[in-house]
């Protein structure tokens, strides 16, 4: 069925029997939860109780997290689609998965070392070379032939493989060369259809993978030397005594008021709730025509945007528009009622 709807200015055409999106049984429905088991902490969970604020699941409202998304620039986006195309690759985030990456310890090795020698060769190697070649003419014991055979010889074995490192760095920045040790490897995993979420480990392959209605969202606090407070936002596992969960806080910029864990928190509930369409964000709306309930929501008329709302912005546009909304959402934020995920729901 091939549906056309004129909605501010979009249209809007979408078969919606052929949309790619399906949700499987286990898919997050914030209307029909599966009562939980209630347990007691153990484990990882334990401890970050004692540490940290639980924050409850909720029924999610339209608040994002501006802060997790505000790098996400029109321009920037641009040059994402490009690379998807050219490459084949999905998006870290799109209407099946959000998928978290991190680079490995050898990266940041290898970031330091290209640093060093972009330092070196912009700065050091020409003032390098302009005193190589004035030194003889201030010191008599020192030849010309002397002075060029040294030059020659450091920029073989100090200039040469910094420079090979900036160079390569250039690249791999372009999209062009990437060493294998410097690709980033999955780190956690959340499936909108499945309704599953995933930790991996360092090889890639799962640690482990449990519904979305089985974790706890725990956010940590602890000083830092500096006397700031620094927090950090997880997913633990209610019902096993892992040691690790997931880094929810890795979807945004570090030490970020205590409103933007929870408008994150409500975006990620948002994001996995089949019952509601996908958080209204740059980077999902090429998306939200793929995603049966999203599009339904804005065949319906009821997002008020066009369908390159986001993707026709300027950058500075999209920036004024982002703080606008965090404005916004400081003076009136919109919290949804809270769901007791142990008791059975209405509408299961």
């Amino acid at each position: 069925m091939k549906v056309n709807k004129q909605q501010s200015g979009a249209v809007y055409n979408l078969e919606l029997d052929y949309i790619r999106s399906t949700y499987s049984s286990t898919a997050y429905n914030s209307q029909a939860i599966t009562p939980q088991v209630p347990a007691s902490p153990k484990g990882l969970l334990q401890r970050l109780l004692t540490q940290g604020q639980a924050f409850s699941f909720r029924r999610p409202t339209s608040t994002i997290s501006t802060s997790s998304v505000i790098t996400e620039t029109p321009s920037h986006w641009q040059t994402v689609l490009e690379y998807i195309t050219k490459t084949q690759e999905q998006a870290g985030w799109d209407e099946q998965r959000l998928e978290q990456e991190a680079f490995s310890s050898w990266t940041q090795v290898y970031m330091i070392l290209s640093a060093v020698g972009k330092i070196s060769c912009q700065f050091f190697l020409p003032l390098f070379i302009l005193v190589s070649l004035f030194m003889p003419l201030y010191y008599e014991h020192i030849s010309f032939s002397d002075s060029v055979e040294s030059l020659g010889l450091i920029l073989l074995y100090v200039f040469l493989p910094l420079g090979l490192l900036w160079g390569q760095f250039e690249l791999m920045n372009r999209g062009y060369i990437t060493l294998w040790f410097l690709k980033t490897k999955k780190q956690f995993s959340l499936n909108r259809q499945t309704g599953m979420v995933t930790l991996y480990k360092s090889n890639g392959k799962p640690r482990f993978s449990h519904p979305f209605i089985e974790f706890d969202c725990i956010l940590v606090s602890a000083p830092s030397q500096q006397g700031l407070i620094n927090y950090a936002l997880y997913l633990v596992h209610r019902y096993n005594g892992y040691s690790q969960g997931i880094p929810l806080h890795g979807l945004m910029p570090n030490n970020q008021p205590v409103a933007e864990y929870q408008a994150l928190w409500n975006m990620i509930q948002r994001y996995m709730d089949t019952s509601q369409p996908m958080p209204d964000v740059l980077i999902l709306e090429a998306a939200r025509e793929r995603d049966i309930t999203t599009a339904k929501f804005d065949l319906a008329g009821k997002r008020d945007h066009p369908s390159h709302y986001w993707r026709e912005m300027s950058d500075e546009e999209f920036t004024k528009t982002l703080e606008a909304i965090r404005d916004k959402q400081q003076k009136s934020p919109m919290v949804g009622p809270v769901i007791d995920i142990f008791k059975k729901s209405k509408a299961a």
